[in-house]
């Protein structure tokens, strides 16, 4: 009776684990997904907070757009991200004629500058914060 009892534990245990090799994959593929998309979205959280950062300063008729690229550049360094591009529109600050003309900055990083684990598939993709405000221009 005793040998029967050890001869069904024991097909047991080796289906367990069995099992859980085959889900440990899934498991560990599910964890690091999760910590990848964590990552992007906090950098786009970053990248949105430097577009609206630099569009209040870039807005302003009295800054420069060195000025708004100062702002852009210390909270990309805060956030710890390098090859961003920064995008205006208009392009030139004496474009913006008119009062609450809307500005729009825009700043673009490369998905795989940021990320953890770049997937092959995601080759080519960025992640961008932009922001639009009226202009401030004093007449």
């Amino acid at each position: 009776m005793l040998s029967i009892i050890r001869q069904t534990r024991s097909p047991r245990k080796a289906t367990a684990a069995v099992e859980f090799a085959a889900v440990l994959p899934l498991i560990v593929l599910l964890l690091l997904g999760g910590v990848e998309l964590g990552r992007a979205l906090m950098i786009q959280h970053e990248l949105q907070g430097a577009a609206q950062a630099g569009c209040r300063v870039y807005s302003v008729s009295d800054s420069t757009t060195q000025d708004a690229e100062d702002i852009i550049a210390a909270a990309m360094d805060e956030a710890g991200v390098s090859n961003y591009e920064i995008s205006y529109e208009p392009a030139n600050k004496s474009d913006i004629v008119t009062k609450l003309e809307p500005v729009t900055v825009a700043v673009r990083v490369n998905y795989a500058d940021v990320a953890y684990f770049a997937p092959s598939f995601f080759n080519g993709s960025a992640i961008t914060g932009s922001s639009t405000m009226p202009a401030e221009v004093t007449e």
